[in-house]
C-alpha cells in the first residue's frame, strides 16, 4: 500500500461500524473500564479532539501535546489537541479551532476524514468526540506555551508494534495504579488518549 493510500483507506473504514468498546478495552485501566461509556452526568460538556495523520519524510505521524505540569486538568499528560465545544459549534469546528489555538496551525475542514467513537473522560467530565483528519505535508507548529509544553509526534507505524504496548504505573487523583500504555521512547500515553489510538489501529 502506498503511504498516500492511508487517508483513503481510513475514510473507507469509517463507513463501516466502528470497533468502539472492543478496541478501547485493551487500552483502558481495569479500574476505569466501562466508565468511559457513561452514563454521563448532567454537568458533562461536549468536547472534541483532533487526531491528524500527518505525512512526513519519516512516514505518517500523529501530533500530540504534552500538557504543562501546572495545568488544572491532565497536567503532564500526553493528549490530543482539543477542548470544549463553544456555542454554535459542531465537533469538527471545535477540533479544528482547538488545534489552531494550541499548535498554531489552521487546517482546512476538507482535511477531515470522519469521527471515531466518543468517550466520556470522567476525570474532566467531557464527552469527547475524536475527529480524524489527514494532511499530506509536514506541519510547522507554533505551540501555545500556556497549553502545550511540547509537541510529541507519534509515528503511526510504531503503534502497530506490540513492544510499545506496555503496563505502566501512572498517577491519578492522588494515588498510583497500573494502566495499559503506549510507550514511544520516553513518552507514555495512557487513559482516553491511548484508547483513541487503540481504536485507530484496531
Amino acid at each position: 500500500m502506498s503511504p498516500l493510500d492511508l487517508p483513503a483507506l481510513l475514510a473507507d473504514r469509517l463507513q463501516q461500524p466502528l470497533p468502539g468498546t472492543a478496541a478501547h478495552r485493551p487500552f483502558a485501566a481495569s479500574l476505569c473500564f466501562g466508565r468511559h461509556r457513561g452514563p454521563v452526568l448532567p454537568t458533562t460538556r461536549a468536547a472534541a479532539v483532533l487526531v491528524v495523520l500527518c505525512e512526513t519524510a519519516n512516514g505518517w505521524q500523529i501530533p500530540m501535546t504534552l500538557r504543562p505540569g501546572e495545568m488544572d486538568q491532565h497536567a503532564g499528560q500526553i493528549c490530543f489537541p482539543g477542548g470544549a465545544l463553544e456555542s454554535g459549534e459542531d465537533e469538527e469546528t471545535a477540533a479544528l479551532r482547538e488545534f489552531q489555538e494550541e499548535l498554531g496551525v489552521a487546517l482546512p475542514r476538507q482535511q477531515v476524514i470522519g469521527h471515531l467513537t466518543p468517550l466520556w473522560v470522567f476525570a474532566s467530565d467531557f464527552w469527547v468526540t475524536p475527529v480524524l483528519a489527514s494532511y499530506q505535508h509536514p506541519l510547522a507548529y507554533r505551540a501555545n506555551p500556556q497549553e502545550v509544553a511540547d509537541v510529541i509526534e507519534v509515528p503511526v507505524a510504531s503503534l502497530l508494534s506490540a513492544e510499545v504496548h506496555q503496563q505502566r504505573p501512572v498517577q491519578g487523583r492522588g494515588f498510583e495504579f497500573e494502566a495499559p500504555a503506549i510507550c514511544i521512547g520516553e513518552q507514555v500515553i495512557w487513559g482516553a488518549s491511548s484508547m483513541i489510538l487503540g481504536e485507530l489501529i484496531g
